[in-house]
């Protein structure tokens, strides 16, 4: 794993513990992720490609560093905007 990837997990995992009143993550538990993804998209109005990385984060804690495998997250909201990621290219205009 990339120390940038790294350091953005850990971010989501604290906001994970803050969001659930600091208990230890074993103590909310799977169904404690729902609510804290789907609060990510409403009333935060996170990204899709944001929460998926929120949910990476969380089921890394779980699978690797808690040893559980026990997630399933039927009813998460997501983002719906359906945007498209940016397009990167130069228009046509300006290629030389």
């Amino acid at each position: 794993m990339s120390l940038r990837t790294e350091g953005a997990y850990l971010h989501w995992i604290r906001r994970f513990v803050e969001f659930h009143g600091r208990r230890p993550p074993q103590e909310p538990g799977p169904v404690h992720v729902e609510p804290f993804l789907t609060d990510l998209a409403t009333r935060q109005h996170v990204a899709a490609s944001t929460q998926n990385q929120v949910l990476c984060s969380i089921l890394f804690l779980y699978k690797q560093v808690l040893g559980a495998d026990f997630l399933r997250l039927e009813s998460i909201v997501r983002d719906g905007k359906g945007r498209k990621a940016a397009s990167r290219r130069c228009p046509r205009t300006c290629v030389s």
